[in-house]
Order: C-alpha cells, then sequence, then structure tokens
C-alpha cells in the first residue's frame, strides 16, 4: 500500500499486493493461517516501519499498526505450536563437535568475517 503512495515503482507496489492478496487467502483455511499470519506479519511490520520512518500520513500509520497488531494476534494464538517448533524440537542436522572451545569460537567468527569481506568485494565490484 506505502510504495503506491510514493509512486516510484509500480511493479514493486504489484508485488506488495500480490503478497498481501496471497497472505490474506492463506488467512481464510485453518490449516495454512499460521503461515499466512506469518508472511503478512513480516510484510506489514516493514510496511509499519516504512510509515513510521518516511513519515507518511496519519491514516496509512494507523492502518498498518492496526493490521500488524491483527495479524500478531493471529500469530500468538498458536503461541504453544510456535514454542514446541523452535524450541523444543530436536534438530535432525549434523553437528560439529570440538574439543576446544577456541576452535569452536573461531569458526563462528570466520562465517562472520567471511561473509563481511564476501559483502565488501562485492560492493568494490560495484563502483
Amino acid at each position: 500500500m506505502t510504495w503506491f503512495y510514493f509512486g516510484h515503482s509500480q511493479v514493486f507496489g504489484i508485488i506488495i499486493a500480490l503478497i498481501q492478496i496471497g497472505g490474506g487467502y492463506l488467512l481464510l483455511f485453518r490449516r495454512t493461517l499460521l503461515i499466512g499470519a506469518i508472511i503478512l506479519f513480516a510484510l506489514l511490520v516493514n510496511l509499519t516501519l516504512i510509515n513510521v520512518f518516511y513519515q507518511m500520513n496519519t491514516g496509512a500509520l494507523l492502518q498498518s499498526v492496526v493490521l500488524t497488531i491483527g495479524v500478531l494476534f493471529l500469530i500468538l494464538l498458536e503461541y504453544k505450536k510456535l514454542i514446541v517448533f523452535f524450541l523444543k524440537t530436536k534438530s535432525n542436522l549434523p553437528s560439529l563437535s570440538f574439543n576446544s572451545a577456541l576452535v569452536k569460537n573461531m569458526v563462528r567468527l570466520s562465517a562472520i568475517v567471511l561473509s563481511l569481506l564476501f559483502t565488501i568485494y562485492l560492493k568494490s565490484l560495484v563502483k
């Protein structure tokens, strides 16, 4: 909705509208309600932040805040399922076991540093 006010990108506005329509359609069915609410929540938080930081009119801000709170309510209805899924489910992913905490932390740090270096490299290609 907000990008139509800007008028910069009609395609982006259409994509946002299609995501909203798709998320709304998913809300219609009990089996897909949670995924639809999560999709819409991510989109609506983004739109709300745009409305706040680009100082859009009060009506647009109020509408995005109310819709975001409504979708958050739908997500919180499934709070117990989400806790089980994210916090209590055992992972089937293989894990690397290091005897030393130093080695484990160096591997973690290297993932961050390599990502940062790759980003800097990509930025240098753009110039």
